[in-house]
């Protein structure tokens, strides 16, 4: 009903009292209600439409949280390069820290694996 007279906000936020998630998601990015739509998504775990999501409404570690989920860890090293205005420097090196290790051990792992392959 809701949908017929584009009112989405009300609209999203049946589909998602009622658990329709992805419908929900649908209606709230119609409304611009980026980090609604971000929590459905992460619910159905789509983490990286959700992370987009949380990244186009400036919740930079939230989008950051659902990469991680994804071990994209070249897009967690692009979102905080996109928004390294959004963090303070000391906070902006402990994300660092965190993450560039991980992300080059996951390298070397893939590497590794490689290497396994051409002598097999």
């Amino acid at each position: 009903m809701f949908t017929k007279i584009n009112c989405w906000a009300q609209a999203a936020q049946c589909f998602y009292t009622a658990e329709s998630y992805k419908e929900a998601a649908e209606l709230f990015l119609k409304n611009k209600q980026f980090s609604q739509a971000a929590e459905c998504y992460k619910i159905v775990h789509e983490y990286a439409k959700a992370a987009q999501m949380f990244e186009e409404s400036k919740l930079v570690l939230r989008a950051l949280e659902c990469y991680e989920h994804l071990a994209d860890w070249e897009a967690i090293l692009q979102c905080l390069n996109r928004n390294k205005h959004m963090f303070q420097d000391i906070e902006r090196e402990s994300l660092i820290n965190k993450y560039v290790p991980v992300a080059l051990n996951s390298i070397f792992k893939l590497l590794d694996s490689g290497t396994e392959e051409n002598r097999g």
